[in-house]
């Protein structure tokens, strides 16, 4: 199914429900970091939705976690081989489906953070800050093309 004819067709749906597949990540052995992501990912999408989100009705929204990625922090140059790699990611695909299980609309999420998006790196719990961020940065992406382009906010 071609994106642009699927997603003008979830842009006016009401979403009902919200379900994050995170089974990758486990997979990938992420540990607590996989619990935290999905928390932080449903807190922010149902923000992020307002109104469009309303429980026990409408289309479902699936966002599977792909991938996740935390830089090591440890560079200071500028270049990627001077270990300047500075950047986190959290790779996930959104998808609406209606109430039989019809696919209305896909959207792949790159969500990218720099790695000190949680403060100092010697500061306590950085990286659960670091995963926080990406997270919310893919829900504020996700909520941007459910809603159908709009703001961020």
């Amino acid at each position: 199914m071609p994106l642009a004819a699927t997603g003008a067709q979830a842009q006016t749906a009401t979403v009902g429900a919200i379900r994050i597949n995170a089974a990758p990540l486990v997979e990938q052995g992420w540990g607590a970091f996989v619990d935290q992501a999905r928390a932080e990912l449903q807190r922010t999408l149902i923000e992020t939705l307002g109104p469009a989100y309303q429980p026990n009705s409408g289309t479902t929204l699936i966002v599977t976690l792909r991938n996740m990625w935390l830089a090591s922090y440890a560079g200071g140059g500028s270049r990627q081989s001077d270990g300047g790699a500075s950047n986190d990611y959290l790779d996930s695909v959104a998808i609406i489906v209606d109430r039989k299980g019809r696919e209305l609309a896909r959207y792949p999420i790159l969500s990218t953070e720099l790695s000190s998006s949680g403060g100092a790196w010697y500061r306590p719990g950085v990286d659960q800050l670091r995963v926080n961020a990406l997270a919310r940065n893919n829900a504020l992406w996700i909520g941007r093309y459910v809603k159908g382009g709009g703001s961020l906010f």
